[in-house]
């Protein structure tokens, strides 16, 4: 019997994690927040636990926009975002987009985002190349994947309007599987491309 309650408990808090990844991902924090309050008090875990301090700090963060600016200057970077996608994205997301920005300015010859499964790496790159490309700092992008996954970052790019806020003509973007650039020759070679990346399981496609 114990066992089941166990379960169940279990489940219920699963349920109101979603549901706080759910209301933050749309950029309702407070409501997020309420929800992993609620989760806390069902499973006491040390996870929740840290991102309940996570979102709280997220909520007190003086990174208000002045209203009518159009872009936030994250963690005081330098690398601007188009404030409608910056507000949807949690506190680590937003250092993570501030890392790999960092990683560029210094000219690194790669790095690598690994996040665990579920916790944004997509829309981490879509919010980097979104600010990137309304600076004018990258006008080439190849993202190789498997084949499986090509639609998937179609709609996470149309989802979340990357480069919505720019009138730039010059971007270019090629979602693409590993088979297509080894053995394709309509392709340019990866050299051509100003920012270059790999998702996790591209081997297998």
């Amino acid at each position: 019997m114990d066992d089941v309650q166990d379960d169940l408990q279990r489940r219920r808090a699963k349920e109101s994690v979603q549901k706080a990844k759910e209301e933050a991902r749309i950029g309702n924090l407070a409501e997020s927040l309420h929800h992993l309050r609620v989760a806390y008090r069902i499973s006491p875990t040390e996870k929740i636990k840290n991102n309940i301090y996570a979102l709280e700090e997220a909520v007190k963060m003086n990174e208000e926009v002045v209203e009518g600016d159009e872009f936030v200057n994250i963690l005081d970077s330098g690398f601007l975002l188009y404030h409608e996608l910056h507000d949807k994205l949690y506190p680590y997301q937003r250092e993570g987009i501030v890392w790999l920005y960092t990683r560029h300015c210094e000219q690194r010859r790669g790095c690598i985002l690994a996040d665990d499964m579920g916790l944004g790496k997509t829309i981490q790159v879509v919010s980097f190349l979104s600010g990137m490309y309304d600076a004018d700092k990258v006008q080439s992008v190849l993202i190789v994947m498997p084949t499986t996954l090509i639609s998937n970052w179609k709609s996470e790019f149309q989802m979340w309007k990357c480069v919505a806020s720019s009138s730039a003509q010059s971007f270019r973007l090629m979602l693409s599987c590993l088979y297509s650039i080894v053995y394709s020759h309509q392709f340019v070679e990866v050299k051509d491309w100003l920012c270059v990346f790999c998702e996790e399981s591209v081997s297998y496609c």
